[in-house]
């Protein structure tokens, strides 16, 4: 190509983006929605339509509920369980108690993931999360460690005890 081609194939190209955008700029402020119309649409649609007042009272209302419903919550409390100073980690600590120890004899065969180990230990009562404890044996890198065999455990035990005695 020579270099009036070019020259000529630029002033073209220029003067397209400049009719385009010419034709843009008239044209685009025609496709303003107006508010009502658009409230009309939603409103045809069976949406709600709130304005930022209405939102913010229903925010104000909601929340003076809540805190009502938490105040009417705490005495009722109290009235059921009158003169006790317990925490909540030591009310788990009775419930605990109150409940059985339970033992299973844990088989571990080769191969056995710590996954499956947990979901063992949970099917038989002995931890509650198989996934809580599968992520402590991985935590601690201890997955590798575990023993093939017969291993007992009770429910009393803790990640650390159970983790320790199967991968002695």
């Amino acid at each position: 190509m020579r270099r009036q081609s070019i020259q000529g194939f630029a002033i073209g190209m220029f003067l397209t983006a400049v009719v385009l955008s010419l034709v843009y700029q008239m044209t685009s402020d025609s496709n303003e929605v107006e508010v009502d119309d658009a409230v009309a649409t939603l409103e045809k649609n069976e949406y709600i339509v709130l304005s930022a007042n209405e939102w913010e009272e229903i925010q104000q209302k909601l929340s003076t509920k809540e805190t009502e419903q938490k105040e009417t919550e705490a005495p009722q409390e109290e009235q059921a369980n009158p003169g006790t100073d317990t925490d909540s980690a030591e009310q788990d600590e009775v419930n605990n108690e109150t409940e059985p120890k339970k033992t299973y004899s844990l088989v571990i065969k080769p191969g056995m993931s710590s996954s499956e180990v947990g979901y063992l230990l949970e099917e038989n009562g002995i931890v509650e999360d198989a996934r809580a404890f599968n992520k402590y044996i991985v935590d601690r890198k201890l997955e590798g460690y575990i023993q093939i065999g017969t291993h007992t455990v009770t429910s009393d035990m803790s990640f650390d005890v159970i983790a320790d005695t199967i991968s002695k």
